[in-house]
């Protein structure tokens, strides 16, 4: 039987990024005490922790989800891939937003992911956003929900123009649909007034099993 092994190039990217969160997560203690300083003097309301937020998170661009998170395997090339966030399709110069309130951490150059720009949320949990250009932040530079970091473009990338999106939280990887605010939901930005992403409230909880299906 064929056997089946990671490609390379795709497998080595990740790890760099695996080990870029570890040591993130070794050099937090400072950091979060700036980012809760900053968050008071923004009047930013404490309780709005991003550990609340799975489903709820706002797309960091718009575009279609070409490659989605998890390990696939490829019989053509005999190859196991294992895409560590999602790959959402957008034209060059699309605008790439920050989810949540954070202090940027990294902004390096990944072989493979390309320019990389890594937000820390506190909580333990970090984004990260790569194959982009012309980056609007500077390293550890407080950034507030929605904000525009940088643009798609093709850095980094063999597929053309894209955005790849991680969400880790507990040095953990996570599947960021879980956490991003269902597509349907999204829909209604366009029918009612901007949602208040930089101060966010609380909200009653929304039951998506239960919620009535509307059309996609």
């Amino acid at each position: 039987t064929d056997m089946f092994v990671s490609a390379p190039g795709v497998a080595k990217a990740a790890d760099e990024m695996r080990d870029l969160i570890e040591t993130l997560e070794k050099e937090k203690a400072l950091r979060l005490a700036e980012l809760e300083k900053l968050r008071q003097e923004k009047k930013i309301i404490s309780e709005t922790e991003i550990t609340n937020m799975k489903g709820k998170l706002p797309w960091p661009i718009e575009g279609n989800i070409i490659s989605k998170f998890g390990t696939f395997q490829n019989p053509n090339l005999k190859t196991i891939t294992e895409n560590t966030g999602i790959d959402i399709k957008a034209k060059d110069g699309t605008e790439v937003r920050s989810v949540f309130d954070g202090i940027v951490t990294t902004i390096t150059y990944i072989r493979g992911y390309g320019n990389t720009v890594i937000l820390d949320h506190g909580s333990n949990f970090y984004t990260v956003y790569t194959h982009v250009s012309d980056v609007e932040v500077e390293e550890n530079s407080y950034v507030e929900a929605r904000q525009v970091i940088a643009y798609v473009s093709d850095s980094g990338s063999l597929e053309g123009s894209k955005l790849h999106f991680e969400i880790w939280g507990n040095r953990e990887k996570l599947n960021p649909e879980l956490w991003l605010l269902k597509k349907w939901l999204k829909s209604l930005d366009k029918i009612a007034p901007p949602w208040p992403w930089s101060i966010i409230l609380p909200e009653p909880k929304l039951n998506i099993e239960t919620s009535p299906k509307l059309p996609t």
